[in-house]
């Protein structure tokens, strides 16, 4: 188990037993493992709804995968946004993972996806927050530099944390700026399914 792992976990089992729901059991795995059918195994006689699965897409393809192959074929998957990557979780597993949930911020500027696929490829999870988070350093660099006598910058680290926490930025993942803990205020969750249509598999956006 990992703290990210672990974190989510325990976050989504105490919301759903706030909604009333049963938890049947709280497992864990390690990071790097290709056989999970041990634990899935000990879990299919609870006959689960669903296995929500805190980690990467490494592991949470062979998960998608593997529940199949040992009979929970109606058991859906549900993950976090380190499976929100078509390269890594909706190629690799296959027609596994159709119907596999994902949790993820909402979707970037069209036109910044269409750009950034045509020159790079498909885009990796947190390609767009990487995207607003060097712009909004960049900005508060300009904002915190301060030119000497002999024509050199220097950056403050006090005026450069300043800066970056007085953030108002309209990124491509939306409106950013900080609460005084750091956190980025405003951020709104996702739930996305792997579905196929006109022969093509992809994250749509779920309304419920």
């Amino acid at each position: 188990k990992s703290d990210y792992g672990q974190s989510l976990g325990e976050a989504f089992a105490e919301h759903i037993r706030q909604k009333n729901g049963t938890i049947l059991a709280f497992e864990g795995v390690t990071r790097g493992d290709k056989d999970f059918s041990p634990v899935l195994t000990k879990i299919k006689p609870l006959k689960p709804q669903l296995i929500y699965f805190g980690g990467m897409a490494a592991e949470g393809v062979l998960i998608a995968r593997q529940m199949k192959r040992v009979g929970l074929r109606k058991t859906h998957f549900m993950s976090d946004d380190g499976c929100y990557t078509e390269k890594d979780f909706i190629l690799a597993g296959g027609k596994a993972t159709n119907g596999c949930y994902v949790t993820y911020a909402k979707q970037p500027d069209p036109e910044w996806v269409k750009k950034f696929t045509a020159k790079y490829g498909p885009r990796q999870t947190f390609s767009p927050q990487a995207y607003d988070a060097a712009n909004i350093l960049m900005l508060a660099v300009e904002k915190a530099a301060r030119k000497q006598p002999d024509g050199s910058l220097t950056i403050g680290k006090k005026a450069l944390r300043n800066a970056v926490a007085d953030t108002k930025y309209n990124g491509i993942t939306g409106e950013i700026s900080f609460d005084p803990y750091g956190d980025r205020t405003g951020s709104v969750v996702v739930i996305y399914k792997v579905v196929e249509e006109n022969g093509k598999r992809f994250f749509k956006q779920m309304v419920f």
